[in-house]
């Protein structure tokens, strides 16, 4: 089938992880099985790209081919265009000279996106939280190939970022360029050294520095807590979900070596009364604001404190010399 040159380029190109990319994956296979049990389409090439009839729907392929169109009322991509684009690619691998593999995209558009308009989009909060990140290495997990795919745990959010840009998804189904599409080029033009993170660090307020830090891990669901505005740093160390935040060990630690602070104070609750995540602060050459890991062992059960107060002559209230293994010894106890 003879194709429009820009058409035949950018269908070589689009393997599937553009066309996920472009909807999801769900709609990529919803679109395989239509082509699986449908009849073959009718197709008309056309100045400004090729007609595809599935049936009653017609989609108009072009090149971008995000920009195509099609008869059903759905305004994103949907599985007819995914279906019609399929189908074409089928034709053009079946021709009898293939398109050559395309080159490994340059991605000059991602390139080209200013890096300070992006700190603008972020805001200095956001902006801070990511430039901390990417230096400490604990910034998302980025894959390339013919799309640029940026995932943030933290937020959480999975970005895909296309060409032309306009195209690029995110898991929070915006049609525009949302802020974690902002955030995940950021991190893939810092990754690349196209933005250089010196010049996008904000300015601190006039009289905000001070000799000693005052660094304070905070979750996002918190972080506009007075306690977090309060301190002259706020790092994010995870969502608000506390197995993912305040009860993981790594990332707390991570965060307060990053920061170069001295010590680590547990608060109330969570690490509080955990006795290795004492252990690692010392590791790790942190002061631990409390007692040690094993004196935390030794009082983290009641009857083993009740034994070490005793052994050390402190006075206990009555009651049995060790745990109860069963209710008829407690009722026995409490007839004495």
């Amino acid at each position: 089938m003879q194709l429009p040159k820009a058409l035949s380029a950018a269908l070589a190109a689009a393997d599937e992880n553009y066309l996920i990319g472009l909807c999801n994956k769900g709609t990529v296979n919803r679109a395989k099985k239509d082509l699986a049990v449908s009849a073959s389409p009718e197709t008309m090439p056309g100045q400004d790209g090729v007609t595809v009839r599935l049936g009653d729907i017609s989609c108009l392929i072009t090149a971008p081919l995000g920009e195509s169109r099609c008869s059903c009322p759905s305004s994103a991509i949907c599985r007819h265009r995914i279906a019609a684009i399929l189908w074409l690619k089928g034709r053009l691998d079946a021709g009898p000279d293939p398109a050559a593999p395309p080159p490994r995209p340059e991605f000059q558009e991602l390139r080209a996106y200013p890096p300070e308009k992006l700190a603008k989009q972020l805001g200095s909060k956001r902006l801070s939280a990511a430039l901390f990140r990417h230096q400490s290495g604990s910034g998302p997990q980025i894959t390339e190939a013919s799309v640029v795919t940026v995932d943030m745990p933290w937020l959480p959010a999975c970005v895909r970022l296309l060409e032309p840009l306009e195209h690029s998804t995110c898991t929070c189904h915006s049609k525009v360029f949302c802020p974690h599409k902002a955030e995940a080029l950021l991190y893939w033009q810092l990754k690349e050294g196209v933005a250089d993170p010196s010049l996008l660090q904000p300015a601190q307020p006039a009289g905000a520095a001070l000799d000693l830090e005052a660094a304070r891990g905070v979750c996002r669901a918190v972080q506009e807590a007075l306690a977090a505005q309060l301190a002259t740093q706020s790092l994010c160390i995870g969502p608000a979900r506390a197995a993912d935040s305040y009860l993981n060990q790594d990332a707390i630690l991570s965060a307060a070596l990053a920061s170069k602070c001295d010590a680590i104070h547990p608060g109330y609750g969570f690490l509080s009364e955990n006795p290795d995540f004492a252990d690692r602060c010392v590791q790790a050459g942190l002061k631990y604001i409390g007692p040690s890991g094993d004196v935390i062992r030794k009082l983290g059960s009641k009857s083993a404190a009740r034994t070490l107060a005793r052994s050390a002559g402190v006075p206990v209230v009555p009651g049995s010399d060790g745990a109860l293994k069963n209710v008829r010894q407690a009722k026995a106890l409490a007839e004495e």
